[in-house]
């Protein structure tokens, strides 16, 4: 892909994805890296999981952490989930962290953020006050991340996948697509749109082998 060629960092994670999906971790890593170096959050975010299972690399907990803060630095919603769980995992004394980092994640507008600040409010952890905070900023990141044209941008690879075009014609397309909008349509939700293309087509060649 010319974008590739040219570092796009939003690119080069893609071709990542697609590299990862082949089971081909190193490349993976490879162009992840690259990615990250350009300031990619999802990129610092993929490469947290390669360290955390030793995929194309050894596993290294501190580089680890190191790319999960960098995208959650860089706005990552769920790299702020993943330390929360990291620092709630270590022990009391970094609950206030834990917390911080979901308000943070719910800030940006992560569903699973919320479930888990409603369930330490009712375990007593939360308060009444900041849950309702908490809330407020998830409702309105919510509402500020949908529009007419990520709404259409999203549509048109559904509709790839269901004609049958290949996985890698939708990333192209989907790149360009985010690009033309002035990046309205997030890499995560191009990366969703990818992953439940490949889901779906899983599903179906499970269903063609029953028959």
């Amino acid at each position: 892909m010319k974008r590739v060629e040219a570092n796009d960092p939003m690119a080069l994670c893609c071709m990542a994805n697609a590299r990862y999906e082949e089971g081909n971790y190193v490349d993976a890593f490879k162009y992840l890296t690259k990615a990250a170096g350009l300031g990619d959050a999802e990129s610092h975010y993929k490469l947290s999981k390669l360290y955390l299972n030793g995929e194309g690399v050894e596993k290294d907990e501190k580089k680890q952490i190191h790319h999960l803060e960098e995208a959650a630095i860089a706005g990552h919603p769920y790299a702020r989930l993943c330390l929360a769980c990291y620092e709630d995992d270590i022990g009391r004394e970094r609950f206030d962290r834990a917390d911080k980092h979901l308000i943070i994640a719910a800030n940006l507008g992560l569903d699973e953020a919320i479930q888990l600040l409603k369930d330490l409010h009712g375990k007593g952890f939360f308060s009444k006050e900041q849950l309702a905070a908490a809330l407020r900023g998830h409702e309105a990141a919510v509402d500020a991340m949908k529009s007419p044209q990520r709404e259409a941008a999203e549509a048109s690879a559904r509709r790839m996948e269901n004609d049958g075009i290949d996985t890698d014609t939708i990333l192209a397309a989907a790149v360009s697509v985010g690009r033309r909008l002035n990046e309205e349509l997030t890499q995560d939700a191009i990366i969703a749109e990818v992953q439940s293309a490949r889901q779906s087509a899983r599903r179906r060649e499970n269903v063609s082998s029953v028959h």
